[in-house]
């Protein structure tokens, strides 16, 4: 019974750490992209909404702070895009005037990211860990027995 049980537990980890490495797969790739593609711009916070993060039976999980940044693309144009800031101590870490370092492709300057280490790594390594992690449980979890007792002479 705890052979199975193990054994399904394991195949489920699996299955997850497949799905996340999957994940940070398209995480890569698309660092990668924005590394090799990726065209700089500086934009500029013009307005920092705070709105409620609910689950999905409708109750608040907390709030984050989504900011409306306008930046000029390399054709001349005007672009308005929003993004979720960073909240440290429930306050976020830029105020509306700040500049902001951003980077965008020349096929679609509405998809951006920050430009900052996390900006275009953050997605890949925290898919990475999660990956290896479930796949760590999936290939050692069976091999720990906690029923072992130490003989006494």
């Amino acid at each position: 019974m705890i052979i199975k049980h193990i054994l399904s537990m394991r195949i489920l980890f699996g299955i997850i750490a497949v799905l996340v490495l999957f994940l940070a797969w398209g995480q890569w790739n698309s660092a990668n992209k924005y590394g090799s593609e990726g065209i700089k711009a500086v934009g500029v916070i013009k307005e920092i909404t705070k709105e409620r993060v609910r689950d999905r039976d409708d109750y608040t999980t907390g709030y984050k702070y989504i900011a409306e940044i306008s930046f000029v693309d390399n054709k001349g144009e005007e672009i308005d895009v929003k993004k979720d800031l960073t909240v440290v101590n429930d306050k976020p870490t830029k105020n509306i005037g700040d500049d902001v370092e951003l980077m965008y492709l020349d096929n679609n300057s509405q998809e951006v990211i920050f430009d900052s280490f996390f900006g275009r790594w953050g997605g890949f390594l925290i898919s990475i860990v999660l990956g290896l992690a479930f796949l760590f449980a999936a290939i050692g979890g069976g091999k720990f027995n906690f029923n072992n007792k130490i003989k006494s002479n």
